[in-house]
């Protein structure tokens, strides 16, 4: 008996041990280099290192059965918990909700996780965990598992979402690092193309107040060293 319980006190400091163990905190490039969006409800292990031999953290799309919130899909952190507060995370809608959604004309919703993308190869994705203190882990990548999750890099992801927008006078240039040649302010833009920092705008079609910047076409700064200076919105609900 003596020796089960000094085996489930190891067993027990070795998983605090683990839990406490402190994540690698990115400095250098916060912005990252891309997204990467899970499209899997599977377990999503979370690597400490590329080396990807200790699983420090297991996320997990649980249903809910009971109460209002009945057929919804939970993302559940097992370690980190409140800590994780990656790039975008939100549950489904339930039954009801999106019963209702359907009713007035609008579709339900679906699960939400995605990452800010430090580092990316054949191996892992090196991602941010907690949009705040900039910890990261890795996740494991590669063709046996592809079908799990979408990674763009930042210009493809930009192109690709509805619209951005912004809120004070933002000026406009004829070129990435050009003549100013306009001012915007409360303009919903659609990006045609990015390099680095610049973005390549038009407005974005059949969106209200957008007919005003008609004809307007030129490049803006979509981030500043660490900053994000825009609002990028994936997709409207109509």
């Amino acid at each position: 008996m003596k020796k089960l319980f000094r085996l489930l006190y190891s067993l027990l400091f070795v998983s605090c041990i683990s839990e406490n163990k402190p994540l690698e905190i990115e400095t250098k490039n916060t912005i990252g280099i891309g997204i990467l969006e899970i499209n899997s409800h599977e377990a999503l292990p979370i690597y400490l290192s590329k080396n990807l031999d200790e699983v420090i953290d297991t996320i997990t799309f649980d249903q809910v059965y009971l109460g209002k919130n009945s057929g919804s899909i939970e993302i559940n952190s097992s370690v980190l918990k409140t800590k994780f507060k990656p790039y975008a995370i939100s549950a489904s809608s339930g039954t009801a909700e999106s019963e209702g959604r359907i009713n007035i004309g609008l579709g339900s919703y679906g699960t939400t996780l995605k990452f800010t993308v430090i580092e990316s190869n054949p191996k892992y994705f090196k991602v941010i965990l907690n949009e705040k203190t900039k910890e990261i882990g890795y996740i494991k990548a590669g063709k046996e598992i592809e079908k799990q999750y979408d990674y763009n890099s930042w210009k493809s992801y930009l192109q690709n979402v509805q619209m951005i927008t912004i809120d004070n006078k933002t000026a406009i240039y004829n070129s990435p690092g050009g003549s100013k040649i306009n001012l915007i302010d409360d303009c919903a833009l659609k990006v045609t193309d990015v390099q680095n920092e610049w973005a390549e705008i038009k407005p974005a079609e059949n969106i209200v107040g957008s007919k005003k910047y008609k004809g307007i076409k030129g490049w803006i700064k979509w981030r500043d060293k660490d900053t994000i200076k825009v609002r990028i919105i994936v997709q409207i609900i109509d």
